[in-house]
């Protein structure tokens, strides 16, 4: 008699785990996200991204590649950072969303700029290359047609500036070089920050990071 109850709830409680199992599966095919909030909430992050991952790759819809972003951390998910982080920017619909639902969520089109050149910029470093790292400021410079102002007057900092504050005591002599030579090129070359507060603001960088230098070779 024991044993057949033992039988009886082994069955059984095979029976929930297959049927748990199936429920799991169908929900992860077709709501991935549903699973993505409920393993985040839980404090299961890892699982959560790859969640907000597969919401994404079944959609393609920005919004899913934003809150993707949102989740992966530059120096964790380096990679996964910088891939999506790309894709945001090649997304036909990055400009009009930085521009609206961006400027809304940050408080303004810079401040969300800030925070998604910033992102791809630290994962660019966290990846070893600083030269792309770099470029992502010169497209920061680019969008605003300054190191320093938006049109409008808002002050903000360039991804390059942020990188420096942050990880520029981190960083080796020739990642350092590397950086004081592509600000000396922009600042010297690069009509797009050639008014005085852009100029300020990038000597001022260049000093920080021939600080850094002499310290780091002493």
């Amino acid at each position: 008699m024991k044993g057949l109850i033992v039988k009886t709830v082994g069955i059984t409680l095979s029976a929930i785990l297959i049927v748990s199992s199936f429920i799991l599966g169908i929900i992860s095919f077709f709501s991935p996200i549903t699973l993505a909030r409920f393993t985040e909430s839980i404090g299961l992050t890892d699982v959560a991204i790859s969640y907000y991952e597969k919401q994404y790759k079944n959609t393609g819809d920005l919004y899913d590649l934003v809150n993707l972003v949102f989740k992966l951390d530059p120096e964790k998910n380096t990679t996964d950072c910088e891939l999506y982080s790309l894709a945001f920017f090649k997304h036909s619909g990055h400009s009009e969303y930085l521009m609206t639902t961006g400027a809304t969520k940050f408080g303004s089109e810079a401040k969300a700029c800030e925070y998604f050149y910033g992102k791809l910029c630290f994962a660019e470093y966290y990846n070893g290359n600083i030269t792309k790292a770099v470029k992502v400021g010169e497209k920061h410079i680019k969008k605003f047609s300054s190191y320093a102002k938006t049109e409008d007057g808002e002050v903000f900092d360039n991804p390059i500036t942020t990188l420096i504050s942050i990880k520029g005591r981190l960083m080796t002599v020739v990642q350092l070089q590397t950086i004081e030579s592509k600000l000396i090129d922009i600042k010297e070359n690069n009509v797009l920050v050639q008014k005085p507060l852009s100029q300020a603001k990038i000597t001022a960088d260049i000093d920080r990071v021939q600080q850094l230098i002499i310290n780091g070779q002493n």
